[in-house]
């Protein structure tokens, strides 16, 4: 149900039980860890295949988006939108549901796009340790939900309302587990080179949620996607810096 929900991968069942729905969200690290994997198979599947550097830069950029169908780059591209506008609350709440793109959110792209292009090309001219981007998606996914089981919702009714409502306190210590258990993996792994873009991860997203849910007094599916999004940025540029 969270890979449905959460991902264009195609899930090995399409069930939908209205019992387990608040797995779904406690779910969403592991959904996290399969985009993972598959980035960085890919990542070293075109590194063997010797493209150039920029093509290869490229694709290993694109692949989380595609894995994602964008879903969480549509997230970033509404917040923009709203907090950017430095419209009254309620504005920005409402510039956060409608569906046209603005300016802000274009050239937010534009910056995102061009910096996290940079980062990649950087990682890989400097031979940085790919495994990380096993570890990337599970920690900005990991903030996200323990945000969304612990912080006020905009909304009271949708898919993320629904989520929250049977969830508890043991599915948030679920996912702290899971991210205790990733950077623990990252260490034991690689040591401090492979710890670090996990841990920025976890900085970027971390600081992105305090400063969404403060500029519109809630979280949403949206915002989430924002999380997600320049959280996995962080760890990008990060590791272009090991």
């Amino acid at each position: 149900m969270s890979l449905g929900m959460f991902s264009a991968i195609p899930a090995p069942r399409n069930s939908w039980d209205e019992r387990y729905c608040s797995l779904v969200i406690p779910c969403l690290p592991l959904v996290g860890l399969v985009i993972g994997g598959i980035w960085y198979a890919l990542a070293r599947l075109f590194e063997i295949s010797n493209l150039h550097t920029m093509l290869h830069a490229a694709l290993v950029l694109l692949v989380p988006f595609l894995l994602s169908g964008f879903l969480h780059l549509d997230g970033f591209m509404d917040t923009a939108d709203a907090v950017l506008s430095r419209r009254p609350l309620e504005e920005r709440r409402r510039i956060l549901k409608d569906s046209n793109v603005g300016a802000f959110s274009v050239i937010s792209l534009f910056c995102l796009m061009l910096t996290q292009f940079a980062g990649v090309y950087a990682a890989l001219d400097n031979r940085a340790p790919l495994a990380a981007l096993i570890i990337i998606p599970i920690m900005s996914r990991c903030v996200a939900g323990t945000a969304l089981l612990t912080l006020r919702q905009i909304y009271e009714t949708g898919y993320m309302a629904t989520f929250k409502a049977g969830a508890g306190l043991w599915h948030t210590l679920w996912i702290i587990l899971v991210a205790a258990a990733a950077l623990a993996a990252a260490y034991f792994i690689g040591g401090l080179g492979l710890l670090l873009p996990p841990i920025a991860v976890l900085a970027s997203s971390g600081i992105t949620t305090a400063w969404v849910y403060r500029q519109l007094d809630g979280l949403n599916g949206d915002l989430c996607g924002c999380i997600i999004t320049v959280g996995e940025l962080g760890g990008i540029i990060c590791l272009a810096l090991i």
